[in-house]
Parts: structure tokens; sequence; C-alpha cells
């Protein structure tokens, strides 16, 4: 009897009744190719990223990283300082429009990267996809 359709192709020599079906099963090839891949994944291992979710407990992992307090505070303060002078300078500059262009320019430099740090520190805090808290200049080293 012949060996299938399809089913022996590329199999090589061999009686056609031996498959090398194991995942990353190094020990198949020859001794040169087990050394030079066996350093980059065991033999016979299956790495799947199951992400925070712990499989013996099948519960989900908790979020290990430290909650920086000192950029959260910094964040919103920048904020809040940021968006009263805005308003001030905004009040003011029809009276005298040295004194408003200044406090719009101090607001304006407060206001921006307080209100940058406020979303990415939100979208951190509520686990968005892609928000990290690593992202933001800390405060807390």
């Amino acid at each position: 009897a012949g060996a299938g359709a399809g089913a022996g192709a590329g199999a090589g020599a061999g009686s056609g009744d031996e498959k090398n079906v194991g995942v990353n099963n190094h020990t198949a090839g020859s001794g040169a190719e087990s050394k030079r891949l066996a350093p980059a994944v065991a033999a016979n291992s299956v790495t799947v990223n199951m992400g925070n979710f712990d499989h013996i407990s099948g519960r989900t992992k908790r979020n290990t990283e430290k909650f920086p307090l000192k950029t959260v505070l910094a964040a919103i303060l920048m904020f809040a300082f940021g968006s009263v002078f805005l308003a001030m300078g905004i009040k003011t500059l029809p009276w005298d429009k040295e004194r408003g262009i200044a406090m719009i320019i101090i607001g304006s430099m407060t206001f921006i990267p307080g209100s940058y740090a406020s979303y990415n520190l939100y979208g951190a805090f509520k686990r968005w996809p892609g928000f990290k808290y690593a992202h933001i200049p800390s405060y807390d080293d």
C-alpha cells in the first residue's frame, strides 16, 4: 500500500506512519539544529499569554503597578490652577491687557500639561487599553 494523497508529501524517508507533530520538539532534528534552537524555547513547550488571568485560582491578578500619588496631585493642581488662571486672564483682559495676557500665558503653561496628565492618569485608573501610569513623568521617585 502506498502513501495517501497528500498525507506523506514532504515527510521525507520513512514508513509513512511516523509523524513529527510535537510543538517545538527540538529532539527530532539534527544535533546541531537542536543545540541552536534549544536556548530560545524549551523542548515541547507552549507559551500562551493569558494576561492577568491566573489559571490556578481562576481569578484575575491585581494590577501590581504602584499608584503615583505625587504625580496625581501635581496633575490635578496644575489642571486646577491652569483653569483658574485662564479664566482670570480672560476676565481681566478687557481692563488690563498686560496682566490678562500674563495670566493667560501662565494658565496655559499649567493647564495644558495638567489636563494631559490628568486624562492619561484617568485612563490608567480605568484600565483603558494603552494607558499606564508609567507613561506619565513621575514625581514619586
